[in-house]
């Protein structure tokens, strides 16, 4: 399987032992290993990916460049995944890892080098946007960032008031930056860079860099990874990393780094390279004399082209005179080199022939093969089908080689030049010519070659490097730091320049008549559409002051939904926890049987409610994306198990069946939000069950260990959901048809907000359905492992007890709620403990009892919207009268029927110890009292 999968790259040192001082085992070391295998990634721009049939990427740069600082010789290992990848070196199959993220995980089977690349994030805005100078700037704007960013926690810890908008990867955040619908994007410079590049993105600009800590910086540095049975290896590149000046380190970045670099006019080279130029003196070149855009030797005897545009640049930073060496065909330039009156070529192919004059740096350009015949010629599909045809090839081209091995069938004329081949096509003595789409579309339009079409791309091409005299090996190393310092974006300018070809022109004065018409024409309607344009621009004027005021109104629309909302849900729940707490108190008492079925009618009833209301919460904070996922280490498969065993006792109540099945070898812990998967896992699995009649429900986890990823899969037996239908699932309001509503009820709100909970916390979430025989929904999320909280580890050395099978302690409790039906559904409560409990309307009489010392409580019971004195305030002057007296806090327990996290969040800054939402259930209120006040008295015992 690996001989199909991989593909093998072979490079080397500059040709000889490197520039380190080696001890003698590692120069035995180097002897009795003559080739090390190094990984090399497909898809991971622009640090380690393949591309144009060769490695490429800042880690590939960068591990070349130790090689040749050390006389290594490298067998790239592709064709694989980072997880195949992994496997391979923990089975010491590769030798090298050129990039890796240092872990206590990965150092049982890993010796890390000294890191090489420090991780930087950076801030990314449009040019025409906001200035970021500080990250407080980020605080009301739309940021985006990667899902499940490191960078989420070391920012928020900073200025917990930024809001993030996640996405799952860079290329989309830099488009949704381009198109303005994010202010900016925080992350890895390097990546905005690219993307940024790949997508023809101009107008963005990197505003700063953001401050991390030593231990941040470490988590995202690059580091070299070594076999651990090869530690002579291990001292050799960490030799060769110390080696590495910063200006080459600087030069690698930049060149990866094309849209936010620093200008680098000079190259860092050597004492001996720099001795080597002044003894040469100039540097002589040998080129093709008629090979543009590439290159040529024109009238006036001066070299122009693409790879005259380079050698300027080089020549600029070496600081050297370049001169041309005139021939007159390629074949003569090749002699030329061959008898060292050339020093170089600027753009020359690696050939096994040529390596016995020549040296080569990495490639700097590419160029595919193409076939060029006469334009009524059909395309060709498959050149082995013109076995017999004649081909012309420009005589010395390092292709015609390739081509004899590859297509042996074929016959191939050697030529002068590339208008000679071009030509002979035309006269019909050849069916094509073989060459590069650049080469021929400069002749075709130089020389009016009209009838010249491209009929065919050929697997090979041409991958173009400097080629240097064999027997001058510091020029090479010369010139291949002069190659690594020229950016992707100079390359690219350069192109550019050459690939716009002028047109001969020739006078045709039918088309000077044409144009002085169409020129008329253009000058009237020019003069017309000016002063429709006007009046245009006046409209505009007006729709622009008419927007802004929509956009207004629109805000204020939004401020008063959001006010609407929650006032709806306090009102709503406020009488709801009357109901849903009776009756879960007249469930206990002696009923009948029709009494009990219309109390769980009730019951339901009021459930499906407050559902209801939830889902309108969730669906509102999703739109004006408020909602923060809470990211924690938990237990997958206690989660698992207990969502599990929870539909499946209410899939027996249907007389389904509920199968559970989970993958095995789960982690003990990972990261992630918990409860936000908790309610769309619920949500799915209620579905299956309430749409299922007959049959069964599976809930089927599965897992990769080694990318961190769930897939989590809920089928049913069900009805099934129509084709038509099932385009618009996931739209909000929407179920399969009308008569879902009618048989079984629901707002249609659940499967939308369960797919925006799932894109926040970077997964995916799919649906395949059949009428008739059910449907299968699927999830797809990333949770990395994680190691115990440190409160978990410590938890079963103190008290593992749960605290409902403690015994209850005797507790004098205040009941703060200005709302009598509450009062008495708290007291009908707690009635069967030895709690004493004692009421107050309002939050000023609290505080009159508590600090009025006549009884001494052990724990209140605070709503929080109350008259006179809300709870808010009664806990803040509670706390403050604590520390003035300097007595013990007394514990807090919020009861509010506000169901907004932000409340929570500052029911908890105020002083409460926990805050419950209304409804609230009778044995969760029981639970926390017993926890609260056993925390309390815990933490006093330890004074």
């Amino acid at each position: 399987m690996l001989i199909t999968l991989l593909g093998i790259f072979m490079t080397m040192g500059d040709g000889h032992a490197g520039e380190l001082e080696l001890t003698p085992q590692e120069q035995q070391f180097i002897a009795e290993h003559p080739v090390l295998r190094v990984a090399n990634e497909m898809d991971w721009p622009p640090f380690d990916y393949y591309a144009y049939g060769e490695p490429k990427g800042l880690a590939i740069d960068f591990i070349q460049l130790l090689a040749r600082k050390s006389g290594l010789k490298l067998e790239f290992i592709n064709g694989l995944t980072w997880a195949e990848l992994l496997k391979q070196f923990q089975a010491r199959k590769i030798d090298v890892m050129p990039v890796m993220y240092r872990n206590k995980q990965r150092e049982a089977y890993t010796l890390f080098t000294r890191a090489y690349y420090r991780g930087k994030l950076g801030v990314l805005t449009r040019k025409d946007g906001a200035a970021i100078e500080h990250l407080s700037d980020l605080v009301g704007i739309r940021v985006g960032i990667q899902a499940s960013h490191g960078a989420i926690s070391i920012i928020q810890e900073k200025i917990p008031e930024i809001r993030f908008i996640e996405r799952p990867s860079y290329d989309t955040l830099v488009k949704m930056l381009g198109t303005d619908r994010l202010d900016a994007v925080v992350g890895n410079p390097l990546l905005f860079s690219h993307f940024a590049q790949e997508n023809q993105i101009q107008n963005l600009q990197l505003s700063q860099f953001i401050p991390m800590s030593s231990i941040e910086q470490a988590e995202t540095s690059f580091h070299v990874g070594v076999r651990p049975d090869y530690p002579t290896l291990h001292g050799i590149l960490d030799k060769a990393i110390a080696a590495v000046s910063d200006a080459e380190m600087k030069q690698l970045v930049n060149r990866w780094n094309p849209s936010f670099q620093a200008d680098e006019p000079d190259l860092p080279l050597t004492h001996p390279e720099r001795a080597l130029l002044s003894r040469m003196g100039q540097l002589t070149i040998c080129v093709d004399p008629a090979w543009m855009p590439f290159e040529q030797i024109n009238a006036q005897g001066k070299h122009e082209g693409i790879a005259a545009d380079f050698m300027a640049l080089i020549a600029k930073r070496l600081g050297v005179e370049v001169n041309l060496y005139p021939t007159t065909t390629w074949d003569e330039s090749l002699q030329a080199v061959r008898e060292r009156r050339c020093d170089l070529i600027p753009l020359a192919m690696s050939t096994p022939a040529r390596h016995a004059y020549l040296k080569f740096t990495t490639p700097v350009l590419q160029a595919p093969h193409v076939v060029a015949t006469r334009g009524d010629q059909l395309f060709i599909e498959d050149i082995t089908q013109h076995a017999g045809e004649t081909f012309t090839v420009v005589q010395g081209y390092a292709l015609i080689d390739g081509l004899k091995r590859r297509y042996p069938q074929l016959r191939l004329k050697e030529v002068a030049n590339i208008r000679e081949g071009l030509q002979q096509v035309i006269d019909g003595q050849a069916m094509g010519y073989i060459g590069t789409t650049a080469a021929i579309g400069y002749i075709r339009h130089q020389m009016g070659m009209c009838d010249i079409k491209i009929a065919a791309q050929l697997e090979s091409g041409y991958d173009l490097s400097m080629a240097t005299r064999s027997d001058l090996p510091l020029l090479l190393t010369i010139m291949q730091k002069a190659v690594d310092a020229i950016t992707p974006a100079q390359m690219q300018q350069i192109q550019q320049k050459w690939m716009a070809v002028n047109l001969q022109k020739v006078t045709d004065y039918r088309l000077i008549l044409q144009v002085a018409v169409i020129f008329s024409l253009l000058l009237i309607s020019i003069i017309y559409w000016n002063r429709r344009l006007q009046r245009e621009v006046a409209k505009r004027q007006e729709a622009e002051k008419a927007l802004l005021q929509a956009k207004s109104e629109a805000e204020r629309a939004n401020r008063a939904k959001s006010e609407f909302l929650a006032v709806m849900s306090h009102e709503i729940r406020t009488p709801l926890n009357v109901l849903l707490g009776m009756s879960d108190v007249l469930q206990e008492s002696s009923l009948s049987d029709q009494q009990r079925s219309q109390l769980g009618m009730v019951h339901d009833s009021g459930n499906h409610l407050l559902t209801l209301i939830n889902d309108i919460l969730d669906l509102s904070k999703i739109e004006v994306g408020a909602v923060v996922l809470d990211t924690a280490p938990f237990q997958p498969h206690a989660l698992f198990t207990q969502v599990g065993e929870m539909m499946g006792s209410r899939a027996a109540e249907r007389d389904l069946t509920f199968e559970l099945k989970l993958a095995t070898g789960l982690p003990d812990w990972v990261m992630g939000d918990e409860g936000r998967l908790r309610q769309v896992l619920i949500n799915l699995l209620s579905n299956a069950v309430k749409f299922t009649e007959v049959g069964k429900v599976l809930f089927d986890v599965t897992f990769d260990a080694a990318q961190d990823h769930y897939r989590m899969a809920i089928e049913d037996s069900g009805e099934g959901i129509s084709p038509e239908h099932l385009e618009h699932i996931f739209d909000k309001f929407t179920q399969a048809d009308a008569s879902i509503s009618r048989r079984y009820g629901g707002s249609g709100l659940g499967l939308a907000i369960s797919e925006n909970l799932i894109e926040l916390m970077g997964g995916g979430i799919r649906v395949t359905s059949q009428l008739g025989r059910g449907s299968r929904f699927e999830i797809e999320i990333t949770l990395p492992s994680t190691a115990a909280p440190a409160a978990e580890q410590q938890e079963g050395s103190v008290d593992s007890t749960d605290v409902t099978e403690r015994p209850f302690r005797p507790l004098r409790l205040l009941l703060v709620d200005d709302s009598k039906d509450n009062q008495t559904l708290i007291q009908t409560y707690l009635k069967q403990t030895p709690w004493q409990v004692d009421t107050a309307m309002d939050g000023l009489e609290a505080l009159q009892r508590i600090t009025s010392g006549e009884v001494a409580y052990d724990l209140v019971l605070m709503d929080i919207q109350m008259p006179v004195m809300d709870g808010y305030t009664a806990t803040e002057k509670i706390r403050a009268w604590e520390k003035e007296q300097g007595v013990d806090p007394l514990p807090v327990l919020a009861l509010s029927a506000h169901a907004l996290e932000s409340e929570q969040r500052k029911s908890l800054a105020v002083g409460c110890d926990a805050h419950l939402t209304k409804p609230i259930k009778k044995k969760r209120l029981i639970e926390v009292i017993q926890k609260v006040s056993m925390d309390r008295a815990r933490a006093s015992d330890s004074f």
